[in-house]
């Protein structure tokens, strides 16, 4: 990000707990008020989960989330990652555990 003097703000986290997910695609939180630059994704559940936005071809899984991982997106200089409006949805990838566990969420930080 440039020294433009703006600094980061965050808006509420998107989460949800691994009790509540299903094999079917549900939506994470509501859609992304503002222009993202920063998107960090944790699943602290202790299963494998898929993440996809809305606008994501029908039947694609795009995101893979091994359990006890997280990534941070940042993938554009000076510029948001992420558009305002953006709908994530998320499910179990494969057979869910047994005993489901932990959270999934989502951190949206914007200028």
């Amino acid at each position: 990000m440039s020294n433009s003097g703006n600094s980061l703000k965050n808006e509420g986290i998107r989460e949800i707990a691994a009790t509540s997910l299903t094999t079917s695609y549900q939506n994470l939180g509501s859609p992304i008020e503002h222009r993202a630059f920063i998107v960090t994704i944790w699943n602290w559940t202790n299963g494998q989960v898929y993440l996809r936005r809305t606008s994501d071809p029908e039947g694609v899984n795009t995101q893979r989330f091994p359990s006890q991982t997280g990534k941070i997106k940042d993938a554009k200089t000076n510029d948001g990652i992420e558009a305002p409006g953006t709908q994530f949805q998320v499910m179990w990838a494969g057979t869910p555990p047994d005993d489901p566990d932990g959270d999934f969420w989502m951190e949206i930080e914007y200028v």
